[in-house]
């Protein structure tokens, strides 16, 4: 008896601590709130619940110019290129873009295609810094190989080196073009020289992936039939 007289009042504090619970989860969260939690989802790797909570950043201040240049490096993190693009014009002025987008910008237009687009629009100037070039430089020369232009792909990579010889973009770019070219030694070579610079570099590791195969294939057909 004394059970069943318990059960009511059990299930009244549990329906109380629920009710609490919804309101305290209801409470609207700030813009700050949702940067903080962008920031640790992406220190975990998960970029898609980054990607919700930038966007509810950003819905309540559309005009936060860092944490839309952070959605859009995400997005082309998760390999959304077309989510970034609109993102970067917006943040690009006519005729100009802005140091902090020349890598961003330039990757998106590289994973969509726009090749041609890349190596017209990424031209290095005289009064550039020395960072925008190498990375106008960089651009031009991932543009050049998607194009199949090897040879002004090495070109630009080199003269970003000449400016930053540990420009690790720049290396895994050589080696990259020279493995085009079906130089496998000569690619292991800019691989080591960018593993002591940045051996735990994704970039770096995909690299090493691709020269493992290129030598497999290379000595299955010297030792092959």
């Amino acid at each position: 008896m004394r059970t069943m007289k318990l059960l009511p009042l059990l299930a009244l504090g549990f329906a109380g601590l629920i009710s609490l619970t919804a309101c305290e989860e209801s409470e609207p969260l700030s813009e700050a709130d949702y940067i903080s939690r962008a920031n640790a989802y992406l220190e975990e790797g998960d970029r898609r619940s980054a990607v919700v909570e930038l966007r509810n950043a950003l819905a309540i201040n559309p005009k936060n110019r860092d944490m839309n240049l952070l959605l859009a490096k995400t997005y082309l993190e998760l390999g959304l290129a077309y989510a970034a693009i609109p993102i970067l014009e917006d943040l690009r002025t006519p005729g100009y873009v802005p140091d902090d987008i020349v890598r961003p910008y330039g990757d998106a237009m590289l994973q969509m295609g726009y090749n041609q687009l890349a190596a017209d629009l990424f031209k290095t100037k005289p009064e550039d810094s020395p960072q925008r070039k190498v990375d106008m430089l960089v651009v031009r020369g991932k543009a050049f190989l998607g194009l199949g232009q090897v040879s002004r792909a090495k070109s630009s990579f080199r003269s970003a080196r000449r400016i930053d010889p540990n420009s690790v973009d720049a290396l895994i770019g050589l080696a990259h073009a020279v493995l085009q070219e079906g130089n496998v030694e000569h690619a292991a070579q800019f691989l080591a020289r960018v593993k002591s610079v940045a051996p735990d570099d994704l970039n770096v590791l995909l690299l090493e992936g691709r020269i493992a195969m290129a030598q497999s294939e290379s000595d299955g057909t010297a030792t092959g039939p």
